[in-house]
């Protein structure tokens, strides 16, 4: 479930991302603004700390 999750969230990013490259549509509008921050806010929560939380117990194999 949580791998499920962490997938559609970067679906979901990428989505948005797309969106935004190809008709500039939040550039129009101050969501921009708060997009961009909540799905920064959601990358760190959700991916950056932890895959930190991973490498500093050992768990990160990447390097074997």
């Amino acid at each position: 479930m949580k791998k499920a999750f962490l997938y559609l969230f970067i679906g979901l990013s990428l989505v948005v991302w797309l969106v935004e490259m190809f008709t500039g549509w939040f550039d129009q509008s101050f969501l921009y603004q708060f997009i961009r921050g909540a799905w920064g806010l959601g990358f760190m929560i959700f991916i950056v700390f932890p895959m930190g939380k991973e490498l500093l117990k050992g768990e990160y194999h990447e390097h074997d």
